[in-house]
């Protein structure tokens, strides 16, 4: 069908081309019949090419509306108006001609409403200038010779007037519409646009020929019109969402409103010197007031952007640098100062404060953050002005020193331990705290940040286990040594483990944009008697140099069932996920305990989610397959973690049963200020929503994150932006308090709407 209107189309193109025709001028066969039988094929090829289930079809309808009361015009013309070969005044043709204007600006305005919701203000103005500026223009040179043409007679030069303003209005909203969104437009709006185009330029020529006389019918201006029609008409079907785009240059965006302000200046400048309109002139003021309103808007951003950038690297509580800040800073130290033949050294101090979690246990978190924010500023005030301090994050603090060897890095050490030792008044208490140093010096321990990070943090580590206070890196110290003291902290933990003195943290995941938890992750904690909590990167690599992950694992995975079922008891049922170490995977045995343990807890499947992470998938992939089928086909959720980072092949989505995929918090750091970042996690959004997958966002820290992912569709987040790791009875009071805020206090109702919020569309479909 969409192929046989084509032809009538193309047929009666052919015939406005110069030569075609046996005589120039109207023919009631080409015209009256073909040319209008061309404008109703248009009018029905728009609703053809209409997807049923396009979320745009709206628009096109009022746009193929518009069409076919152009169309209907245009019959109404050739058959009785075209004869007369006067411009005719405000008819039935009139009405329905204009008719078009509307429909065609709704349409455009609906296709670009939605794509404009996170436009930034700044390129609104600069479709506000761009489109007053293209109207000043059209003004200044259409509608002088118009109504030169037309004379004194006010009556028809009002009627004429309406044709060319309503294309300037029409071109001004077209070229308004893809300034806005910088040009980056989707194929089908590019083509309405080129139809609207063609068909103002049209109209406007059309109506200054037919003023001055001499308008001939049947050539390139009617065939001009079928055009537009045409490329308005097979604009739906093209794709509706925007292709990838290379971004423009960074002086692109800017071209288009600085020449729609030169041209305003133009016309001013013309006016002293030839005839322009009073409406040309106040469209050109018009302009270069937006223009001005957008140097304004300019100036609001670029200092909220400096603000936020600021932000971004700043520690809230304490004003030092944070994680990101600190690495931005100390790398750009390190490449400017540290260099093979520079012959200076940088070093890295790497502070713990000993028994915080004292001080939070005692006088609250309130004290304990008092704590660190006078920490800090004794700590920025200890150090040289050319010293990088910064707050990696908890009670963790980190100072590069440049152009510092070993002795000088210990020396200062030795001193900070000391200011720190003065104590400290919270809440009419003296606090004397103490901190565990490890010091790593570039080039010596490595070149690159993250090398003497992990340095200064194995050196600090042997320091707060040896409780010696200050201890510089040695190759030996690499925690997979046999030293006595890591055979001590081995034996020590594997009776841990036995005993079950290993407790269980909970990260609460929370369901965008409801704010309300929807899941848990389950963390492992071991709280040392010496050494207090100790944290999963303290004592895991040890457990996975000596074989105990299959223990700590299923340690963990009765401790979460054991909390679920007592949450589930008190009517506040949550599902929890335990990570599954990559051996773990591949143990035909595994969903066979993982039965008994649901059973002897009594907890459904559907409250336990296994997390996975890519590199299971380098070996043994058909084992791996055949163990996470039978665990999939329990009720038990299983989720990709880490994703992104390690050797993922997108196969795996498809054809492993996977419920959610957990988006690296590598991604997640850097989504609102770098465009790489935020288009991969878009993407990988909109891969697993096509997949029916859930996604969770790891790390997510600042509410800029959440409205980022939240405007990219992800479901659930996890962060210290809404909590950090709590335990048990912890996350069972927060359960308790949104439950009754929420009303759920049935303990039918409430886990079947919790759960419905977490499991993907695949999971509810096994469910079912």
């Amino acid at each position: 069908m969409q192929l046989g209107l084509l032809v009538i189309i193309a047929a009666y193109l052919v015939t406005t081309l110069p030569g075609v025709r046996p005589q120039p001028g109207y023919s009631w066969w080409l015209d009256g019949i073909g040319q209008n039988l061309a404008w109703v094929a248009a009018t029905v090829l728009c609703v053809v090419r209409t997807p049923a289930t396009s979320p745009d079809r709206m628009a096109w309808r009022i746009i193929a509306a518009g069409l076919l009361s152009s169309g209907a015009a245009n019959i109404y013309y050739l058959w009785f108006v075209q004869p007369t070969t006067v411009l005719p005044t405000p008819s039935v043709w009139a009405g329905l001609w204009l008719a078009f204007y509307p429909c065609g600006c709704l349409g455009l305005i609906l296709l670009t409403r939605p794509r404009m919701r996170r436009v930034p203000l700044g390129r609104v103005f600069d479709g506000v200038v761009v489109g007053l500026g293209t109207a000043t223009v059209g003004a200044a040179l259409v509608v002088p010779q118009l109504l030169a043409y037309l004379g004194p007679d006010f009556t028809r030069a009002a009627a004429t007037l309406v044709y060319p303003i309503a294309d300037l209005v029409l071109l001004a909203l077209v070229v308004f519409s893809l300034s806005s969104l910088r040009w980056r437009v989707p194929p089908a709006m590019w083509w309405l646009a080129a139809g609207l185009v063609v068909f103002a330029a049209t109209n406007s020529l059309f109506v200054m020929r037919l003023a001055r006389g001499d308008y001939q019918p049947g050539g390139l201006l009617d065939g001009s019109w079928v055009l537009a029609a045409l490329l308005i008409a097979v604009a739906p079907g093209f794709p509706s969402r925007s292709l990838h785009q290379r971004p423009p240059p960074t002086w692109a965006p800017l071209a288009a409103p600085l020449l729609a302000a030169c041209a305003a200046i133009g016309v001013l400048a013309a006016a002293g010197y030839i005839s322009i309109t009073p409406a040309a002139r106040w469209l050109a003021v018009a302009t270069l007031l937006a223009a001005l309103a957008r140097l304004a808007v300019a100036f609001f951003e670029a200092r909220s952007a400096g603000v936020r950038a600021r932000e971004a690297r700043t520690d809230e509580l304490t004003g030092l640098l944070n994680r990101r800040g600190f690495y931005e800073r100390a790398s750009q130290v390190l490449a400017e100062r540290c260099t093979d033949d520079s012959g200076f050294h940088c070093a890295l101090l790497l502070f713990d404060l000993d028994h915080f979690k004292d001080v939070n246990d005692s006088l609250g978190h309130a004290a304990g953050d008092e704590l660190l924010r006078m920490v800090a500023s004794r700590l920025a005030a200890s150090v040289e002005d050319t010293a990088v301090v910064g707050r990696l994050g908890g009670d963790e603090f980190v100072v590069l020193l440049p152009e510092a060897r070993v002795d000088a890095a210990v020396a200062l050490a030795s001193t900070l331990i000391a200011v720190l030792q003065e104590g400290f008044e919270l809440d009419g208490v003296e606090i004397r705290t103490d901190a565990s140093v490890g010091i790593a010096v570039a080039a010596e321990h490595g070149r690159e940040l993250t090398t003497l990070l992990r340095h200064a943090d194995i050196a600090m580590y042997r320091a707060k286990q040896s409780r010696a206070g200050v201890l510089v890196y040695a190759a030996d110290q690499t925690g997979q040594s046999t030293t006595r003291a890591n055979m001590e902290m081995l034996a020590q933990l594997r009776r841990a483990i036995e005993r079950g003195e290993l407790t269980v943290h909970y990260q609460p995941k929370v369901a965008l944009p409801t704010r309300e938890i929807c899941g848990a992750e389950a963390l492992v904690r071991w709280p040392h008697p010496r050494l207090g909590m100790l944290y999963p990167d303290q004592f895991l690599p040890l457990a996975r140099h000596h074989s105990l992950m299959d223990a700590m694992t299923e340690f963990v995975i009765d401790r979460a069932l054991t909390d679920v079922g007592r949450w589930s008891a008190e009517g506040h049922p949550l599902p929890v996920s335990v990570n599954l170490p990559a051996p773990f995977v591949t143990d035909r045995g595994l969903p066979e305990r993982i039965t008994e343990t649901l059973a002897r807890h009594q907890v459904p499947a559907a409250l336990l989610a296994v997390e996975i992470t890519e590199e299971f998938m380098l070996g043994h992939l058909e084992q791996a397959r055949a163990v996470l089928d039978q665990i999939w086909t329990l009720g038990v959720a299983i989720a990709i973690d880490d994703f992104g980072t390690g050797y993922s092949a997108l196969s795996y989505l498809r054809d492993l049963p996977i419920d959610e995929v957990k988006l690296d918090r590598s991604f997640i750091a850097s989504v609102t200020d770098d465009a790489d970042a935020a288009a991969i996690v878009r993407a990988v959004i909109d891969l697993s929503h096509t997949l029916g997958l859930i996604t969770v966002a790891e790390g997510v820290e600042t509410s800029d994150a959440v409205a980022a992912l939240e405007s990219f569709g992800c479901d659930v987040v996890q962060g210290h932006h809404f909590s950090p790791p709590v335990d048990a009875a912890e996350l069972l009071r927060l359960l308790v308090a949104q439950d009754e805020r929420s009303g759920m206090r049935s303990a039918a109702g409430s886990p079947r709407q919790r759960l419905a919020r977490l499991m993907s569309p695949r999971a509810r479909r096994r469910a079912r």
